[in-house]
């Protein structure tokens, strides 16, 4: 039986424990990446928003469609017209489509909002690119096959067998923030962007327009047709985008007539949107605090060392680099390091519908006396990058090993902003225990250890538990 702690006294422990983060996790946060978010396109126009998330679209299949006899700048304008545009949304999770043909939102992880805020540089510019051809034809489907890798200098040739001009051609790229619905909800189901947009729900963030060129593709033999448009949009007008919020991004395009004005004429500007896994659409946003190790949490649990590590990213669980995680072990007086080898990784990166928004929990069970751990005070560090390796971060928790192998105090890690709740990490602390139990464990667990530094949402848990 656990000897109770008065309430009173865990609560001094609480307050005379916690610290404010280390400075290098208030670094981390401040520190700005250009992370990258690629368009998904299996559609065209403002009914069908298409999914962006920081997954490259690797072997996704050029979409080289657009929409017989369609133009603006006659009857309504091109700012206006719900066709010569593509809407990309933020999705929480992995694109697996490969093609228009198997689309379906059902297959995608629409959860509304994002995992937490996040804070833009606005010092930087924000960046997109779109790629376009033309196509005299005006086929549905151009047979468009890349002739070369996609990293030689554009336009790549791209094959299609069919001569097209598009005279002036200019794309802008707008990006909005706005509340589309429930936070984390309707993960099945499209984002209504046209809606939103018609009620004003929908916020200007940042635009832009590429600089007009000549498209062209007019050997009957095949030539270069793909065409690539750079655009700047510039600094957000914003440092934050709530995690309330989604965030979308607005391509359109029209031709610049010799008197200023952009029209699409029918006919005559015949188009073709490109994408997939060489002609991605892109959007390039400077975010501080990209990723982030946000706690580290050492405990010792039947006679084993049981590490918590708890990171995050603004876009979902699936943004993390799962072979970049690491754990290092250095004697904190010394410097040493040393690698444990009786040790077991668990980890729950929550790709369900439903567990986007929850931090990702990486457990390490050591069985550090098997390892023969010389008795000593030890920092643990645990560390991983996002899924583009653009960003990395770390953080850093302690714990003590008496002579003989007997359990120190334990110092807990917490690195810039927290998303895990206390509930969560108490179902993390508790299904931790269970692994490390074994089949020849005690029946029940050893006491948690004296309280160390960055114990607070630990006292939190102590609290909980023990006053019932």
């Amino acid at each position: 039986m656990h000897r109770r702690t008065p309430v009173p006294l865990l609560i001094a422990l609480l307050l005379a424990s916690f610290v404010l983060p280390t400075a290098s996790a208030q670094e981390a946060e401040e520190t700005t990446t250009d992370v990258v978010f690629y368009g998904h396109v299996f559609g065209i126009g403002r009914g069908a928003p298409m999914p962006m998330n920081t997954q490259f679209p690797k072997g996704e299949a050029d979409l080289s469609q657009g929409f017989l006899g369609h133009n603006c700048g006659l009857a309504d304008t091109c700012e206006e017209n719900t066709q010569n545009e593509v809407w990309l949304y933020t999705t929480a999770g992995f694109v697996q489509i490969k093609d228009y043909t198997q689309f379906s939102y059902e297959k995608l992880h629409n959860e509304r909002g994002l995992t937490k805020d996040t804070f833009l540089d606005k010092g930087r510019d924000i960046k997109a690119e779109f790629y376009m051809s033309a196509d005299a034809h005006g086929w549905l489907l151009a047979l468009c096959t890349p002739g070369v890798p996609r990293d030689v200098p554009w336009p790549v040739p791209c094959w299609n067998w069919d001569p097209g001009y598009l005279s002036q051609w200019q794309v802008e790229a707008t990006i909005y923030t706005g509340i589309l619905g429930e936070y984390g909800g309707a993960p099945d189901e499209a984002p209504d962007i046209a809606a939103a947009f018609a009620e004003g729900k929908l916020t200007p963030l940042a635009t832009g327009l590429s600089v007009p060129q000549d498209v062209q593709s007019l050997e009957a033999t095949g030539n270069p047709t793909v065409w690539k448009f750079d655009i700047n949009l510039g600094k957000a007008t914003r440092d934050v985008i709530k995690k309330e919020e989604s965030y979308v991004v607005r391509y359109q395009w029209w031709s610049v007539k010799p008197d200023g004005t952009r029209a699409i004429l029918p006919q005559a500007d015949v188009w073709n949107v490109n994408s997939g896994e060489y002609f991605p659409p892109t959007v390039t946003l400077p975010v501080k605090g990209a990723f982030n190790v946000e706690m580290v949490l050492p405990q010792f649990v039947y006679g084993k060392l049981v590490v918590l590590g708890i990171m995050n990213t603004p876009w979902g669980s699936y943004d993390v680099a799962q072979d970049s995680i690491q754990i290092e072990i250095k004697n904190k007086n010394t410097g040493a390091l040393f690698e444990p080898r009786s040790i077991q990784r668990l980890a729950d990166f929550s790709v369900a519908h439903g567990g986007h928004y929850k931090p990702v929990n990486v457990t390490y069970v050591w069985d550090y006396a098997a390892d023969s751990l010389p008795a000593g005070d030890y920092d643990v560090t645990v560390s991983a990058s996002n899924a583009q390796r653009s960003a990395s971060a770390s953080c850093t928790g302690g714990f003590i090993v008496r002579e003989g192998g007997q359990p120190g105090d334990i110092r807990v890690g917490e690195c810039g902003v927290r998303t895990i709740t206390d509930s969560q990490l108490t179902t993390i602390r508790d299904g931790s225990a269970d692994t490390a139990q074994g089949t020849d464990a005690p029946s029940d667990p050893l006491p948690l250890p004296k309280v160390g530094l960055f114990t607070l949402p630990l006292a939190f848990v102590a609290l909980r538990r023990w006053v019932k």
